[in-house]
């Protein structure tokens, strides 16, 4: 009789990264096969970083987990293929502030045009109720983080 493992069990967290790599690799391929170069899933972060209004090449970088070194060398490349531009931080000397590259705008055109697409394609798959419902879920404030304690041997969710 075959070894045959326990099913594991489904945590929201491990889903919702292998569909993020799933979403970042239908974006990238898109991309490629329309002929722009691949881009990184980092730099692919970071890119998000920076349309959803974080444009500290530090916070960036606490926000990813990385180095400070790893992103400057992040956004050197970036810089190179002609995605993000950099400008002083009016507040702080030392930092810069990352943003889109004006000769970004027509591959973040197609990254749009991309993603709408492969949305549409995934309403379709899913059912597009369940995929509004999913949207709706992401995009609400999920407050504050919960805090669990130990009592005993038992771990729960704390009182707020």
């Amino acid at each position: 009789m075959p070894d045959q493992k326990a099913p594991q069990p489904s945590f929201l967290l491990m889903d919702m990264l292998r569909h993020y790599y799933w979403l970042d690799d239908a974006l990238n391929r898109n991309l490629v096969g329309l002929g722009w170069p691949a881009v990184s899933r980092s730099q692919c972060l970071i890119l998000v970083h920076v349309a959803n209004g974080v444009h500290k090449a530090s916070d960036i970088a606490r926000n990813m987990g990385v180095s400070r070194a790893a992103m400057s060398q992040f956004l050197k490349e970036m810089k190179v293929k002609g995605l993000i531009e950099f400008r002083p931080d009016p507040n702080d000397r030392r930092a810069q502030i990352v943003e889109f590259s004006a000769d970004s705008e027509a591959i973040r055109s197609d990254a749009l045009r991309i993603l709408d697409l492969v949305e549409q394609d995934l309403g379709k798959r899913l059912g597009q109720r369940l995929l509004d419902s999913l949207k709706r879920s992401l995009a609400s404030d999920w407050g504050e983080i919960p805090t669990v304690e130990r009592t005993g041997a038992a771990i729960r969710i704390g009182k707020r």
